[in-house]
């Protein structure tokens, strides 16, 4: 503002001088709060309070001069400098950070937009669609595939006996055994109209990559349908990297916390909509958001940690469910490989 062709600074300042910038960047919480981007919220914070000569032109017609008063208020300052409003308390800040999150939330949608060129359009498995995962983590578990052995009997996770993992292991053909006490839960089926006489090689190689025993030079005979299970499981899935695994525990025990709304289900009876909370430094509010929301922050954050964006993908989505459900161990390691 101009009087007389001068600049009332007495008044009116810039936000470089004064020390404005690094006062906004104590009360917000944001260190590295760049003065464009305070001059934008502070835009949009005088359009939507509709404030009259707040901001105003300068000697070159450029609206840069802000009145002390009413950066003073905003702040929670007093005009002699004493802050008599804390940050957490200020009306005026906290509608800045609402700002803020409005933007983030436009960023994480404009990031969302632009990954839809490599997401299956068809989502060829619950865990690639990212509604599903959100129903799983309602559920507080995820839906898991029924595994059963050639008599049609359902495999356990879990051994009965012993508590230990079942997995697949061969002994002359793939069995269901505890790793631990070795209870036998059956054999693998064939497929139906599979010619389960037909014999398949593999190589020690892939046979060491599924059971992890050393057999020498032995050769396995299996079935056809046999071969294709266990070439899935070593080529589709990607194994855990525990040190990766904690990176991403770590961000999100520092950034979010876990909450949930209770709705309505399609089936009438309640349920608990997942939802997670971002933390907002120097506050004690946080900014809901949704898994997928959380989801896309992460591709984001960890956009390199694996040159393969699918396996990167099929990795961040097991992480957080794992982490929401709190099913990951001491050692970084998940509940299930992720496919």
């Amino acid at each position: 503002m101009t009087v007389d062709g001068r600049e009332d600074l007495y008044n009116y300042t810039y936000l470089s001088a004064n020390g404005y910038l690094n006062k906004f960047r104590g009360a917000l919480n944001m260190p590295s709060l760049s003065l464009p981007l305070l001059a934008a919220l502070l835009k949009t914070f005088n359009d939507r309070k509709k404030l009259v000569r707040f901001i105003v032109k300068n000697r070159q017609g450029k609206e840069c001069l802000y009145y002390k008063r009413t950066l003073n208020q905003i702040l929670g300052m007093s005009d002699d400098g004493h802050m008599h409003t804390k940050p957490e308390n200020n009306p005026n800040i906290q509608f800045l950070h609402r700002i803020i999150d409005e933007w983030d939330a436009k960023a994480y949608e404009k990031e969302k937009n632009a990954e839809k060129g490599y997401e299956p359009i068809d989502y060829s498995s619950d865990e690639e669609d990212m509604q599903k995962m959100s129903d799983a983590l309602a559920n507080l578990e995820e839906s898991k595939k029924v595994v059963k052995n050639d008599k049609g009997e359902i495999v356990p996770e879990r051994c009965d006996k012993c508590g230990g993992k079942v997995s697949v292991q061969i002994h002359g053909e793939p069995v269901y055994l505890c790793k631990d006490c070795g209870k036998y839960f059956g054999t693998m089926p064939c497929g139906l109209n599979e010619n389960c006489g037909k014999n398949i090689f593999i190589t020690e190689e892939q046979f060491n990559e599924i059971s992890k025993l050393s057999i020498g030079k032995k050769k396995i005979y299996i079935s056809e349908s046999q071969e294709k299970e266990l070439m899935r499981l070593i080529f589709e899935r990607y194994f855990v990297e525990p040190d990766k695994v904690k990176i991403v525990k770590n961000f999100l025990d520092s950034n979010f916390e876990r909450g949930g709304n209770p709705v309505l289900g399609d089936d009438g009876y309640p349920s608990v909509k997942p939802i997670l909370g971002l933390k907002i430094p120097g506050s004690g509010e946080q900014k809901p958001m949704t898994p997928s929301q959380v989801f896309y922050m992460l591709q984001d954050k960890f956009k390199d940690m694996y040159s393969d964006r699918k396996q990167r993908d099929s990795f961040l989505k097991q992480v957080l469910i794992d982490w929401y459900n709190k099913n990951i161990s001491f050692d970084g390691i998940l509940s299930k490989n992720y496919v």
